[in-house]
């Protein structure tokens, strides 16, 4: 995520983070902040990491009024509203190409080195979270996935042995990244699909419909097992704390077609949904690598989607999770008013239901529109 480079690591004192992020981005006019929408749109498009909040903020954090076209924001530092857990990034996919930098730099460090410092460094962009990508992996005579969106395959088959090397690269930026926050990385690993030969169509980019459950159930106790495995190693042999686990990637969305450019799984909303974070949940437990990880759901492409996925949860599922993520695909204030009140419903700023993470944020423009969310016009990390 671009932003001001003096992001504190103590994210409690959160109206003034708030105002890091306002003011970074924003003219000031004044003693006000002062953005047309248009402007707002331009400096939201270089935004090209990843987003994370507790909470959606509170309209009363703001006062605003209209005046020459133009919308002036004074921030109300008397209200303090919920806490921060910080700002972070997905590894995926990035950190698969960019793990593998070891020429030298500009600095004299390795490019992969100085690229760690300016996202995770503290005279960087500070960021204090990292979402790990337990890779699924696809046929290896595939060859219709998008450079680095093809993650690697780690285990080929059932009976074959893990080969954790081929993962090397994003397992690298994650250790230089805990290693050089001084163990201060809150780490969350999620995932996108199975492995190829435990789905349906046989290809980790989905279904043979995009509307195709693409994971048989007889396959989710085999898929936790893999799940909590990559879990353990990363804990045991890189020496990295996994924080929170995410079973599913935009799960509910259709998407996710066989042959496509990126790996991803349809797991239908519901019954299919709550199993799957229970197998994952028992398996972890029973293997006693659980500890007191957070468990986080269902990480759909908008709060709308995320919150009917949330609702439709069983009784037990919705017990296991302690945290809702969504992406932010579509700015629809009253869905996220929705993931609002699903994390806050009986709680406090101070005593949640459940934490809420905007896991996932593009604000960038296309051609012919004027508002848009996609990838196209993002800062891209190989040209830092």
């Amino acid at each position: 995520m671009t932003g001001s480079p003096s992001f504190m690591s103590d994210f409690r004192h959160e109206y003034k983070l708030i105002a890091l992020l306002c003011v970074s981005h924003a003219k000031i006019k004044g003693g006000e902040i002062s953005m047309t929408k248009k402007e707002s749109v331009k400096r939201g498009s270089i935004i090209g990491l990843a987003l994370l909040t507790t909470a959606l903020f509170s309209s009363s954090l703001f006062l605003s009024a209209q005046a020459d076209g133009k919308t002036y924001y004074k921030i109300d530092t008397s209200a303090t509203m919920q806490t921060m857990d910080g700002w972070g990034t997905s590894l995926c996919w990035w950190a698969d190409a960019v793990g593998g930098w070891d020429m030298e730099g500009v600095s004299g460090k390795t490019k992969r080195e100085e690229i760690v410092d300016l996202v995770f460094g503290k005279d960087g962009l500070n960021l204090n979270i990292a979402r790990y990508n337990i890779p699924g992996g696809d046929d290896p005579s595939h060859s219709h996935m998008l450079d680095h969106r093809g993650m690697s395959l780690v285990k080929a088959s059932a009976d074959s042995e893990y080969e954790w090397e081929n993962d090397a690269n994003q397992m690298w930026i994650l250790q230089a990244a805990y290693q050089l926050r001084e163990s201060d990385l809150f780490v969350e690993t999620f995932n996108n699909s199975a492995p190829y030969w435990m789905t349906e169509s046989g290809c980790s980019s989905g279904g043979e419909s995009k509307s195709d459950a693409n994971l048989p159930r007889e396959n989710y106790g085999m898929f936790a097992e893999y799940y909590a495995d990559y879990v353990n190693y990363i804990e045991n042999e890189l020496g990295v704390p996994v924080s929170s686990v995410e079973v599913m990637n935009e799960p509910g969305s259709d998407y996710w077609g066989a042959n496509g450019s990126q790996e991803g799984c349809k797991v239908p909303q519901g019954e299919a949904q709550s199993e799957l974070i229970k197998a994952v949940y028992q398996e972890m437990s029973e293997r006693e690598i659980l500890d007191d990880k957070i468990f986080a759901a269902p990480d759909e492409t908008n709060p709308g989607l995320a919150y009917d996925s949330f609702t439709k949860l069983d009784e037990e599922a919705k017990e296991i999770i302690s945290k809702l993520n969504y992406h932010i695909y579509s700015k629809s204030t009253a869905d996220r008013q929705k993931m609002r009140s699903a994390a806050y419903g009986t709680g406090s700023y101070d005593d949640p239901d459940y934490k809420l993470w905007q896991s996932e944020i593009t604000y960038g423009v296309s051609e012919g529109e004027d508002d848009a969310n996609n990838h196209n016009t993002l800062t891209n990390v190989f040209d830092l």
